[in-house]
């Protein structure tokens, strides 16, 4: 006598429908907003330790520039990324202009000095997703 649980039919139907739910769930999950896309890079880049942990989140054009370069000068471009990233604390998006495929997200955080700092970082839809551009930030003295 065969036992139920055990049976190769069955859990080859648990493994089917297993899947399908995961497959429908990632199939009607809602795509990310640009600042979502964006809080999850800036989230990424935190911890990130090599260019590969955050060029998924770079819109196409960045990507394939850093994807050209020789090993030792990406490494040192993600240096560069890393410090400049850490220049800027409390970041946080205050508005989100979305126009089509684009959208600007404007920023805002805290400077060296502790003073206040406003950016903005323009977004770009592409078929995986929002993807990031290059920030640009300034602060005023108080």
């Amino acid at each position: 006598m065969t036992n139920r649980m055990t049976s190769p039919n069955r859990l080859g139907r648990a493994v089917v429908v297993v899947l399908g739910l995961l497959m429908t769930e990632g199939l009607y999950a809602q795509p990310q907003t640009p600042t979502q896309a964006f809080n999850a890079y800036r989230k990424t880049l935190a911890g990130a330790t090599a260019y590969s942990e955050v060029l998924p989140f770079m819109e196409s054009k960045g990507r394939s520039m850093i994807e050209l370069m020789p090993v030792p000068t990406q490494a040192k471009m993600f240096d560069l990324l890393k410090k400049f990233a850490g220049t800027f604390g409390d970041v946080a998006v205050t508005k989100e202009t979305v126009t089509g495929e684009t959208a600007i997200l404007e920023l805002s955080g805290k400077d060296p000095k502790g003073q206040t700092a406003t950016g903005s970082v323009p977004m770009t839809k592409e078929a995986s997703g929002w993807k990031v551009g290059t920030e640009k930030w300034s602060s005023k003295p108080r």
